[in-house]
């Protein structure tokens, strides 16, 4: 799923087993991937962010409640302004 352009945005997606959710903030990207594969059938995937302060914090992938991963984001935009509307498999303009 995605949500923005290559200005500014987030992305949640699996590639090569892994969880990854790549924040785009005026493009400077904060990637969390997941250090476990994903298992053979169904699983809870889950992003997390956990402010830590003014327009900052910490996100965090997890697959089944483990195999985390984090990634401070020491800056957030306020405002994300994109044309870009939240989609789920497929990116209708560029890549976050």
């Amino acid at each position: 799923m995605c949500l923005g352009d290559r200005f500014c945005g987030y992305s949640l997606f699996v590639h090569e087993g892994a969880l990854v959710h790549d924040y785009n903030c005026a493009g400077t990207h904060h990637v969390a991937r997941s250090t476990t594969r994903l298992p053979a059938g169904p699983c809870v995937l889950r992003y997390t962010f956990t402010k830590t302060g003014r327009l900052r914090g910490r996100g965090t992938v997890s697959v089944d409640g483990a195999g985390e991963a984090t990634v401070e984001l020491p800056f957030t935009l306020g405002t994300h302004i994109t044309p870009a509307p939240l989609t789920v498999g497929r990116a209708p303009l560029s890549p976050v």
